[in-house]
């Protein structure tokens, strides 16, 4: 995870598009879990149920984090902090999983 949160934040990646997928349910960022980025799941018309991407489904996937919130977060680190580090992104997103809102640096 931390090696997908440093290319967000330094602009080589963008996650808007995509979603974070880990093999447990909830990690903690912190622990900075093994994550995989693919698309963001589709919804069902007839049962409004969510279909995941194939690589997903196929390896028993977990959504961790959507890839436009995932770049919420950091964007809100980097603006309260001149040089945030890869620890404080990841908690931020922690933060944000459990209380909804944005960490205070």
């Amino acid at each position: 995870m931390s090696e997908i949160v440093s290319a967000v934040a330094t602009g080589e990646l963008d996650a808007d598009n995509y979603c974070l997928y880990t093999k447990e349910d909830m990690p903690s960022a912190a622990e900075d879990p093994l994550c995989f980025l693919d698309a963001f799941p589709d919804v069902s018309l007839d049962t409004h149920e969510e279909i995941y991407p194939v690589f997903v489904a196929e390896n028993n996937l977990h959504l961790f984090y959507h890839g436009d919130l995932l770049v919420d977060v950091i964007e809100n680190a980097k603006a309260q902090k001149e040089r945030p580090t890869v620890q404080d992104f990841l908690a931020g997103l922690d933060y944000y999983l459990k209380n909804d809102t944005f960490r205070d640096l």
